[in-house]
């Protein structure tokens, strides 16, 4: 029997399938544009907007550069500013929006290679699951990384007349994050097994494979020397045990409970040994579909992991999230396995819902802080900024930048503090031009100086705890 191709979308279906899905996009909608802002932006976000908020592209591609991204994503912000501004609820409306169309393109996928029922219970798993719910809310490339993926796997099989959205999308993922390597690696592999399986070979599919890269070629001097620079001081750990990483790795997918993360690998493997003893056409479209999304979602792991082990440790869950549809779409295959409609229905819902608690209970999601609270502090250095300076022991001087452009003020001073030679130098000059307020700001490493004031003539004036980083006004006490 010939394989059957899939096009991405049925035209005289596209309403239809639109209208059944649309809840589900409306739920995901929500929960992604829900407090937005709600959580501070944080180190690896605001050091994302000075890339992307550089006077050009050219300036932006330079300074990626000296970074550990591809300048893909910064490239796209750098638009995207420009249309909505640089709030935080604008920088990181995009990577809402990706995670809005992820969650159509995993249906889609779902709908194509096992069946609508699989791909309805997929979908409403990622829509409430706090994994791609917070990168959906963070301005940083792994929503765009996500939907990209999605988008490569979707046209794989789409067609000749989606050949070039297959090309578009394999070519964009390495210059957005250099796990999109992985995801043309597996692309390769996958067609080379095909071929093998099947004995028909997609010339036209792995040309675009190769022309897809060639863009790539020219930024492969710049990724090394990336990698060459961070050797030494790169804060990625080395792996854990191979079952601690194993059993970490499903546990981010799965709301980061132990209890519930056993359960779910044990309803992962269900789907794929019932997809195998219990082949029904009605809930697998193609042939090996198990097959193909354990190899999805465990192969670029492995490798990573292997990498990490042995090489340069780059292993990190949130990288990983390439691999994020797989487990997501063999649970809701295994959920579509199960026997007995109303129970199918019924646990399936239970767990949607049981999900969808748990970004409210026992803690809020939204409301309990999780990223350093850089917003709340600099709101505070804001109200007594004037002639003030600004001492700041943090990563990079960014972290603070952000928030003068959008106040339109700045502290007469600010010092980035990283070694003790640094803080003798800020103490020398304190002495001699004796300011009148000065803030210290400190969220990396141990505070470079000891008891409750480190200048003379100065009082400590207690501020508010915030998350992640610690605040402290001096005020000379001849002011």
């Amino acid at each position: 029997m010939a394989e059957r191709t899939y096009l991405p979308f049925s035209i005289n279906r596209l309403t239809a399938r639109f209208l059944a899905l649309l809840p589900v996009l409306l739920l995901g909608a929500w929960l992604r544009f829900n407090n937005l802002e709600a959580q501070s932006l944080w180190e690896d976000e605001l050091y994302s907007w000075q890339i992307s908020h550089l006077a050009t592209p050219w300036q932006v591609i330079e300074a990626a550069q000296q970074d550990v991204h591809p300048p893909g994503y910064q490239l796209v912000m750098w638009g995207w500013q420009r249309l909505l501004g640089q709030t935080a609820f604008a920088l990181r409306a995009f990577s809402a929006f990706c995670g809005i169309l992820s969650l159509a393109a995993l249906w889609q996928v779902g709908h194509n290679w096992l069946s609508a029922k699989a791909a309805w219970r997929a979908t409403l798993l990622m829509a409430v699951l706090w994994f791609p719910l917070y990168y959906s809310q963070e301005a940083r490339s792994y929503s765009l990384l996500l939907l990209l993926t999605l988008f490569s796997v979707l046209f794989a099989f789409a067609g000749q007349r989606y050949r070039w959205h297959y090309g578009i999308s394999l070519a964009c993922l390495p210059w957005v994050h250099y796990f999109g390597i992985l995801v043309f690696v597996g692309h390769g592999v996958g067609w080379v097994v095909y071929f093998i399986v099947s004995k028909r070979l997609w010339w036209g599919r792995i040309l675009l494979l190769g022309i897809a890269f060639l863009p790539f070629g020219g930024w492969i001097p710049n990724l090394l020397g990336q990698f060459s620079r961070e050797q030494s001081g790169f804060w990625i750990p080395n792996p854990q045990p191979f079952w601690v990483q194993f059993v970490t790795y499903f546990w981010f997918f799965f709301n980061r409970k132990i209890e519930q993360t056993y359960w779910m690998m044990a309803l992962l493997a269900f789907g794929v040994v019932a997809s195998l003893v219990i082949p029904n056409q009605r809930l697998l479209r193609r042939r090996w579909a198990g097959i193909w999304l354990v190899a999805w979602l465990l192969l670029p792991a492995g490798l990573v992991y292997w990498a990490s082990l042995y090489g340069f440790s780059v292993l990190t869950e949130r990288n990983l999230i390439i691999c994020l549809p797989a487990a997501y779409l063999l649970a809701g295959l295994a959920l579509a396995y199960l026997p007995n409609r109303w129970l199918n229905l019924t646990i399936s819902l239970a767990l949607v819902v049981f999900f969808f608690r748990q970004l409210y209970t026992p803690n809020h999601y939204w409301r309990e802080p999780s990223k350093t609270q850089y917003t709340p502090a600099m709101h505070t250095v804001l109200q007594d900024i004037s002639g003030s300076w600004l001492l700041a022991q943090t990563p990079d001087l960014s972290v603070v930048d952000y928030y003068w452009v959008q106040a339109g003020q700045a502290p007469a001073q600010e010092v980035l503090l990283k070694t003790s030679t640094d803080w003798q130098a800020v103490q020398a000059a304190v002495q001699t031009h004796q300011p009148a307020v000065i803030w210290y700001l400190h969220s990396r490493g141990e505070r470079l100086w000891q008891g409750d004031v480190p200048f003379a003539g100065y009082e400590n004036i207690p501020q508010p705890a915030f998350f992640g980083l610690a605040l402290y006004r001096f005020e000379r006490t001849n002011r």
